[in-house]
Order: C-alpha cells, then sequence, then structure tokens
C-alpha cells in the first residue's frame, strides 16, 4: 500500500509520536520509515527524545531544513501504486504549487555548495566512475599488446578522449561534492547523467572534431572545440543548457560554473514539472467535468427519448381501445339489427346455427369492448419493452 505526504506533513507526523508506533500505523518498517524521511532531508527526533519528553524534561525540536534543489516535495511511503486518477480524487484539484523562492537566490544556494570545492587538473585519485572506465580502459590495452587483432579497443587513447575523461571526471567530483549523484550513459562518456535531488539531468558531449589516436598523455589538439549540452528538457529561462570552448575560456575552468547551472537546472527542472502536472491535473479535471456532463446529458435524452416511446404507446393502446369500443358496438348492432328483421320468424330461431353464431359474436362484442375491463386495467398504459 503506497501513501503519500509532502514533507512538512511527514515531518509533523515523525515528531508526532514515537516512530515505531508511527511506522505500524503506516503499515511500514521504522526503518523504512527513516530512510524515507533521509531520503527527502526530514529530520527525526533523537534517541531518548520521548522518553525525555514523558519526563517533563526539555527537549529540542529540529527545525525542517529546505527542500533540496531538485527534490520533490512529495514523499512516499510504501510500494509503489501507480493508478489513474478517477472520482473525487481526479475531480480534487490540489493547491497551485508556489515556489518563493526566486532563481538567484538558488544560484546563490549552489555556489554555497559548491564553495569550497577544488576542481582537480589531473586524473590523480578520479571518482570511482571514471576510475572502473580507466581500470577497464588499461586491461584492454593490454590485451591488445599481446593480440593486436582484440576486438575491444581502448577508448581513451586519444587527446580528445582523454580530455573529455578529464572533464567529466572533474564534474563527477563537484557534482558529487554538491551532493548529488552521477551515472554514465555510455562508455565513451559521450553521454552522462546528473541526479540532482529527485530530478535527472543528462549531458550529452560532442567533440567539434574526430582527432587520429595518440599515446596517453598527449596534449590535447588546440583547434578542438569541446561542447557539453544538457538534452531531454525544454530550454528554461534564465539558466544555460550548454557550454563550450570559447576564445578566451575552456571549459576546464568552467567546471564550477557548469555544476552550479546544473544544480540551479535540476531545481527548476523539478518546478517546470510539478506545473506542468497542475496544469495536467486542470486539464484531467476539466474532461473528467465534460465526460460527466455528456454522461448526463445521455441518461437525460435516453430518459426523454423513453418517455416518448411511452406516450406514444399510451396514445396506440388510447386509439386501439376506442377502436375496440367502436367494433363492439357496431358487432351489437349488427345483431340486434338481425333480430329486429327476423323477429318472430320461426326458422331463424330455429336455426340453431345462427343461435350459436348470435352467442359467438356477443362474446367477441364483450371481448372488444373495453368498458367491460377493469377499470385499472383500462387505464393502465403497457409496459414500454424498450425501457426494460
Amino acid at each position: 500500500m503506497s501513501q503519500q505526504f509532502s514533507r512538512r506533513a511527514l515531518y509533523e507526523l515523525v515528531w508526532s509520536e514515537p516512530r515505531t508506533r508511527l511506522a505500524k500505523r503506516l503499515r511500514i518498517s521504522d526503518v523504512g520509515l527513516a530512510k524515507a524521511c533521509a531520503k527527502a532531508g526530514i529530520p527525526m527526533p533523537p534517541r531518548g527524545y520521548w522518553a525525555r519528553l514523558a519526563s517533563s524534561k526539555r527537549v529540542v525540536k529540529t527545525s525542517l531544513p529546505p527542500r533540496a534543489l531538485g527534490q520533490s516535495d512529495s514523499v512516499q511511503i510504501g510500494s509503489p501504486n501507480y493508478r489513474p486518477l478517477t472520482g473525487e480524487e481526479a475531480l480534487t484539484l490540489p493547491p497551485e504549487p508556489v515556489f518563493d523562492e526566486p532563481v538567484e537566490a538558488v544560484r546563490i544556494r549552489a555556489e554555497v555548495l559548491l564553495a569550497h570545492h577544488k576542481v582537480p587538473k589531473r586524473l590523480y585519485n578520479p571518482h570511482r566512475l571514471i576510475k572502473a572506465l580507466l581500470d577497464e580502459d588499461e586491461a584492454r590495452q593490454r590485451a591488445l599488446e599481446t593480440d593486436r587483432f582484440a576486438l575491444r579497443k581502448p577508448q581513451f587513447d586519444s587527446p580528445s578522449a582523454l580530455r573529455r575523461i578529464r572533464i567529466v571526471n572533474a564534474l563527477f567530483l563537484a557534482m558529487e561534492h554538491a551532493g548529488s549523484t552521477s551515472s554514465v550513459s555510455s562508455a565513451d562518456l559521450h553521454n552522462v547523467m546528473f541526479q540532482v535531488g529527485d530530478t535527472c539531468i543528462k549531458v550529452e558531449i560532442q567533440s567539434s572534431r574526430r582527432t587520429a589516436r595518440a599515446k596517453i598523455g598527449s596534449a590535447p589538439p588546440r583547434d578542438e572545440r569541446m561542447t557539453l549540452k544538457a538534452t531531454g528538457w525544454p530550454h528554461i529561462t534564465g539558466v544555460p543548457c550548454e557550454w563550450a570552448d570559447s576564445e578566451t575560456q575552456s571549459l576546464e575552468t568552467r567546471i564550477v560554473e557548469i555544476a552550479r547551472d546544473l544544480l540551479v537546472m535540476g531545481e527548476l527542472t523539478y518546478r517546470t514539472a510539478v506545473h506542468e502536472q497542475h496544469e495536467w491535473r486542470i486539464k484531467r479535471k476539466h474532461e473528467l467535468e465534460a465526460e460527466i456532463r455528456e454522461a448526463h446529458s445521455r441518461i437525460e435524452q435516453e430518459e426523454n427519448e423513453r418517455r416518448l416511446r411511452q406516450e406514444q404507446k399510451q396514445q396506440e393502446w388510447l386509439l386501439a381501445q376506442a377502436t375496440n369500443r367502436r367494433q363492439a358496438d357496431e358487432i351489437r348492432a349488427l345483431i340486434h339489427a338481425l333480430d329486429t328483421k327476423h323477429r318472430g320468424s320461426p326458422e331463424v330461431l330455429c336455426d340453431e346455427a345462427f343461435r350459436n353464431w348470435r352467442a359467438w359474436a356477443l362474446t367477441q362484442a364483450e371481448s372488444l369492448d373495453p368498458c367491460l375491463l377493469p377499470l385499472a386495467a383500462l387505464i393502465t398504459p403497457p409496459k414500454d419493452d424498450a425501457a426494460t
């Protein structure tokens, strides 16, 4: 079972009762609750807090820190349960998202996170992901020395590739220093990803030209122009999504600047996604309301059509009874006329066939005459077969 809380709501919960009791009520382990709070940056009461509170000793409630850059304000407790919004849940709009912190303040927060980071100029003590790639490349180089037809060739033996791995390594270390995680999307480091809070930023690394393979340690070509470009998200006003070598600055000298921009991009991308989600909720609400109106209109139309059919049947029933009454009177009139004409005629009175026919004709007249029916049967309209 999955439950969602805002950071503030979950913070108030964990400071309202002991963790084990709250976890049992939320149907989650206390360890799982602690992990969810730690991931969301929600402080929990320290050991002994509830005992001190019960003995009326002084306790300090840790304040809820601001949401981290790119971090979601929604905390999920339990296994994810993805399902479409329906019913009252879909018709009830959450409050419109408001972000009071201006972009400039976000940029300052990012700069503070990177303030004491020193950018490495070499691949000494590289990031763990870069070290794994270098170790693999070294193994490929050794294999190539013993077998020049080896299929897996080294990937970072050219000046351009070495420069790319140095830039990515410096960027990985800077982002990790700021509390973000990095990952490699392609083994040649042309595509990498950064996790800023709960927001993923993809970066593509391009070179202006292909260079011939050279020995490790060779200087990068001077005419090479390398570009880093954030992909997968629309351009966000106020935040660059592309960084490139210029005549006065190389990418190596802009690592902290690029890391700062990525952190700001992570936060603003999260905000954009939240606003888009809210707009989608509004659109979905309007769609459901339109569907409800259409359903009501369809039901009303069907009811009107049913009433029209019923009224038509009532009219047909009325006309049929009037016809039956008229036919019954005509049959009786015919019998009366025959009785009058042949009154006193021994031939007719003694004719058994005529007497039988006369009795049958009267029976037919009675069966047709609606006036002989019970009143309820006469005025009750027939049932609408289509409605049933």
